[in-house]
């Protein structure tokens, strides 16, 4: 984690800490953990996906923390969880929040990629096959990101699978 990469804790603290004051806000929930910047905020939404899977709608701090187990120092402890909580300024925000932290993380992807196409650049035999493939991975790049930009919260995707859920 660099702090000179685009990112906004206080959008990522206010995401957790309104599912936390609200648990059934996780069935709109639609970022990714890994579109996180902080990684402790990242485990722990990690941590409400699956207690999500496991126990709809039962989603608090003193959970979270049991399922972290062993990783709890590394989520910053219940404290820490009890805190979040206190975080969530406006839960009629929460989309916005969500849109704020993967806005920003698609920035940092695209920054990383501009750095690794900056290395590939310096070793490339060939300014016209580098421009070519530079092109293509960033209009894959455009793609992921697209594709990220459209919302779908996990609640629609699994209704759509009602019926094959109960029969497993």
């Amino acid at each position: 984690m660099s702090d000179n990469m685009p990112h906004s804790i206080e959008a990522e603290r206010a995401v957790i800490g309104s599912i936390l004051v609200t648990p059934e806000l996780i069935n709109d929930a639609y970022v990714k953990p890994k579109q996180f910047y902080d990684e402790r905020l990242e485990m722990i939404m990690g941590y409400m996906y699956l207690l999500h899977d496991n126990f709809p709608e039962a989603i608090d701090y003193t959970l979270i923390a049991n399922h972290a187990g062993k990783d709890l120092d590394k989520i910053g402890g219940i404290v820490y969880l009890s805190e979040l909580a206190s975080d969530a300024p406006h839960i009629v925000h929460f989309k916005q929040y969500q849109e704020i932290i993967c806005e920003t993380a698609r920035i940092r992807d695209a920054m990383s990629f501009m750095r690794d196409q900056a290395r590939v650049g310096q070793s490339a035999n060939s300014s016209a096959s580098y421009i070519e493939e530079s092109i293509q991975a960033l209009e894959s790049l455009q793609d992921d990101a697209e594709k990220d930009s459209s919302p779908v919260s996990m609640f629609s995707i699994l209704k759509c699978h009602d019926e094959v859920i109960e029969k497993r």
